[in-house]
């Protein structure tokens, strides 16, 4: 086994480890920001149904404040999934790195591989460049 793919598996193993837990966690985050996301559509939905109570009694800034409130704690629940989409997304940028780097080993290797080469004489004897 050589430097080459020692290289590729690697990495390869670790991307795919990477890649079973963050498809284990992508899916709850999502859903726990989705469902945030609902709850301060439906408040805003009540808020602009109501707007003209809302405006005959005062307390504008009331609703104002707690949808305010709801799109807070919106952003703080979307956190884990953008780190999760983040991770994700370099995790796939590595993975197409991931040939490149392999080329690279080949070149290396192929360079070690030419100081080593036996060449034959035309009268059929060998010998070496090194």
């Amino acid at each position: 086994m050589g430097l080459a793919t020692v290289l590729i598996v690697i990495p390869a193993s670790i991307i795919t480890a990477t890649s079973y837990v963050l498809g284990k966690r992508t899916i709850p985050a999502r859903t726990a920001w989705n469902k945030t996301v609902k709850k301060r559509v439906a408040a805003t939905w009540i808020v602009l149904s109501q707007i003209d109570s809302i405006k005959m009694i005062g307390p504008g800034s009331l609703p104002a404040d707690k949808l305010h409130q709801l799109r807070e704690s919106e952003m703080k629940q979307s956190v884990t999934y953008r780190i999760v989409y983040t991770v994700t997304h370099a995790t796939g940028s590595s993975t197409c790195a991931t040939p490149s780097i392999r080329r690279i080993t080949d070149s290396v290797e192929y360079i070690k591989a030419a100081d080593r080469i036996l060449m034959i004489e035309n009268d059929g004897s060998i010998t070496s460049t090194t």
